[in-house]
């Protein structure tokens, strides 16, 4: 009995008590050609599937992913398991391409039901899916299946396929904010014609030096060692400055500001004019003493807060900023371009410059208070970055904080969302 198997058998056994974990990591360092084989026996043997097997699917590489979703398409013809809606999830995650062949049986046997990302697969739609899509709205008398497609036709997040769903919207479906619920978390605004992309297609995540996080106080399926986008590599990665203090005072407490990221050569990784922009905040007030802060930039990228209070208010959680560190900005391969929230499970790194934002709850682009368009996304800090005090720093109660910007206006905000 190879590691692999033991590892299965075990947990089958004795379920947590077994620590897949500690025995995955070592395999996938030491065993690596045992990966695909493991996966292969999860899937025959643990039909509950569970957080070690989501783990596991992030280190194999495409082709043995492709041969996972190949075997677990066989299994969902035979009937649903959580581990196979697994596979799905993950695959219309980071290799969506590897769903196309099966679109029709995934329309059908509708694996992850209900949930947020049943209609993700799709975001690989060709041309010819988006008319089969299109044709079922038109002529579907089944009401239920016709709303599903035209929620599948939402998520291919193509411009054409945005617009036709615009006039197509149906009313039943309605969440209360029309048709901009479900375009602005597919990242368009349709207040233009043909509809605004709100975000980058390209993103570049943050990377940090190495032993910049403490790995030995967190669990060890939660260190960052473990997880292949806080390693990300590029020879032509950009550097940038992350956490300190900006110049300037916050204009509802009067505290220092907090920087967030510095920016350099902006234009090349973001609709940014400014050849370097300078983001900050302040960590004490944003969220508390106000739902979203606003900064005008000079033509140097230095920002001076859009609120001045004309009496300053004692924050009720004063806080120290992130600690200052020089980071770099390595583009991001394929697989991690899209990354989600609840399923990266505290593993993945989500610090991002540009890209599509990971909401926690319903998509959120504030408007530019100067011409009142939404804003783009530009980048996003994840919880648990360090403080210049040796703390650990939350947003909220574990989010994500959300940079915009409105290049037009030369105007950034920013605002967080949590659980």
């Amino acid at each position: 009995m190879n590691k692999g198997e033991q590892l299965v058998n075990d947990f089958i056994a004795n379920g947590w008590k077994s620590k897949p974990f500690d025995k995955l990591i070592p395999l996938l360092r030491d065993n690596r050609d045992q990966a695909l084989s493991v996966a292969m026996l999860i899937l025959e043997k643990i039909p509950k599937g569970g957080t070690f097997f989501d783990l596991l699917l992030s280190h194999l590489t495409e082709e043995e992913f492709g041969a996972v979703v190949t075997v677990a398409m066989k299994k969902l013809r035979n009937g649903p398991a959580d581990v196979l809606d697994s596979v799905i999830a993950y695959a219309s995650v980071q290799f969506p391409s590897l769903l196309v062949p099966f679109f029709r049986e995934i329309f059908t046997l509708q694996p992850n039901s209900g949930s947020y990302y049943e209609e993700w697969p799709w975001r690989a739609a060709d041309n010819s899916e988006i008319a089969v899509l299109k044709n079922l709205v038109h002529y579907e008398k089944n009401a239920d299946i016709r709303n599903r497609a035209w929620r599948c036709l939402v998520e291919t997040r193509r411009s054409e396929a945005i617009e036709f769903a615009a006039q197509h919207f149906p009313p039943e479906l309605d969440r209360g904010a029309g048709f901009n619920a479900y375009a602005h978390l597919v990242g368009f605004d349709t207040a233009s014609c043909p509809p605004r992309k709100l975000h980058t297609d390209r993103s570049h995540h943050i990377i940090f030096p190495a032993n910049h996080f403490n790995d030995a106080d967190r669990p060890v399926w939660n260190r960052h060692s473990n997880h292949p986008t806080w390693s990300l590599d590029d020879p032509n990665a950009l550097d940038g400055c992350l956490g300190g203090y900006a110049d300037g005072q916050c204009g509802l407490c009067g505290g220092r500001l907090h920087r967030l990221v510095i920016i350099e050569d902006a234009v090349s990784v973001l609709p940014i004019s400014l050849p370097r922009i300078e983001l900050c905040t302040c960590m004490s007030c944003l969220g508390w003493e106000a739902p979203e802060l606003f900064f005008a930039h000079d033509t140097s990228g230095k920002p001076t807060p859009l609120c001045d209070n004309v009496k300053h208010q004692e924050p009720e959680f004063p806080a120290e900023p992130l600690k200052s560190v020089v980071v770099r900005y390595v583009s991001s391969p394929s697989r991690w371009e899209f990354q989600d929230w609840a399923l990266s499970n505290g593993r993945e790194n989500l610090n991002r410059i540009g890209g599509s934002p990971s909401w926690i709850q319903d998509s959120q682009y504030p408007q530019c208070p100067k011409c009142h368009e939404l804003m783009n996304f530009v980048a996003q800090l994840d919880s648990d970055l360090s403080t210049i005090d040796g703390g650990e720093w939350l947003w909220g109660s574990g989010g994500i904080c959300y940079l915009f910007w409105c290049d037009s206006c030369r105007i950034s905000a920013n605002l967080w969302q949590c659980t």
